[in-house]
């Protein structure tokens, strides 16, 4: 009995220092444990701090290249922005250019339109369109302040020849120095038109005295009277005839002006050419008004 006692004795004490033992393991596993996460701690602290060294200089180095990158492209941008602006100037001072060169087309072509619709091509004079406008003014003036002005229409003597024996060439040049040598016997109040073919007509503005009109008309066709040196060393000599109307003594209107001159003109031509003729008067072309006259448009 003693003996189990004992041995029980023994089994209790083998077991206790077991338990001591697992109890030192334990402990000294947890200080091991402990001491192995105070070393991992502290690697990967150091590891961490080695990356995060790394990662500052690769972020330093990185923002150096962006820097790099950026003053590039601010450069190329100055670059391309100037290259930009030069071909703006450029193309400015084209366009600009040609909206000079278009605007001297269009202001050529409005003159030589304003040409071909109030002047006579060949000789440069006003044509019928034009006197017609000027009639018209003219009467406006002249009811306005009681004065009065004079229509001389003239005609060619034997033009017909010299275009037919010698060509239009020299026929249109003779008409040429005809108008050249009535325009010069004119003040800058008057005017003188081609009315069509070898038919000239012309205002004398305030013309009073019939006895004004009569010395233009024998100026002038004492002018056409002496010889022409035309083309080809052709000389040629011919003559005119005129008749004159006067405002409002016979007509109030263009057309009514015109007609009465005309009249003269062709007695002139049956008087023996060369010579003027004044038209007989028209009692009834009295102007009342102009609101009662109306002023004929005549194309």
């Amino acid at each position: 009995m003693d003996k189990i006692k004992k041995e029980i004795l023994e089994i209790e004490n083998i077991i206790k220092r077991a338990v001591m033992s697992v109890e030192n393991v334990t402990q000294n596993a947890t200080d091991s444990a402990a001491q192995v996460v105070a070393s991992a701690s502290l690697l990967s602290a150091m590891s961490i701090k080695k990356t995060a060294e790394k990662t500052a200089d690769d972020v330093a180095t990185a923002a150096v290249l962006v820097a790099a990158q950026v003053s590039e492209i601010n450069r190329q941008m100055s670059v391309d922005m100037a290259l930009i602006n030069s071909n703006v100037v450029e193309r400015m001072k084209t366009l600009v250019e040609s909206l000079a060169l278009a605007n001297k087309k269009y202001k050529a072509a409005e003159r030589k339109i304003k040409l071909l619709a109030f002047y006579d091509v060949l000789t440069k004079l006003p044509n019928r369109r034009k006197l017609l406008e000027r009639m018209k003014d003219s009467i406006k003036l002249s009811h306005r302040e009681g004065k009065t002005f004079a229509i001389l229409m003239l005609d060619l003597d034997k033009f017909k020849i010299v275009n037919d024996t010698l060509g239009h060439a020299t026929g249109d040049d003779l008409l040429k120095k005809v108008a050249k040598k009535i325009t010069s016997r004119l003040r800058e109040s008057d005017m003188v038109a081609r009315w069509g073919g070898d038919e000239f007509v012309i205002i004398l503005q305030d013309c009073s005295a019939p006895l004004a009109a009569e010395k233009v008309a024998t100026e002038i066709i004492a002018d056409l009277a002496e010889p022409f040196k035309l083309l080809g060393k052709n000389v040629v000599q011919i003559g005119a005839s005129v008749g004159i109307s006067f405002y409002p003594s016979h007509g109030i209107t263009p057309t009514k002006l015109v007609n009465a001159a005309d009249r003269a003109l062709y007695q002139a031509k049956n008087n023996g050419r060369a010579c003027f003729c004044i038209a007989n008067p028209v009692a009834s072309e009295h102007p009342k008004s102009l609101t009662e006259n109306t002023l004929e448009n005549t194309n």
